[in-house]
């Protein structure tokens, strides 16, 4: 998944650069494993 850049790690342990939980929530949802509530938008 080249397309998809990180700043930092991602997890419950470590503070998550809010760009990063947003690109990788909607790659996620491009791959069928996360669906955005439908709120949010896309």
């Amino acid at each position: 998944m080249s397309w998809l850049k990180l700043k930092n790690v991602i997890g419950t342990s470590y503070r998550v650069d809010p760009n990063d939980l947003v690109n990788t929530k909607r790659a996620l949802s491009q791959l069928g494993y996360y669906n955005i509530p439908a709120h949010r938008g896309r």
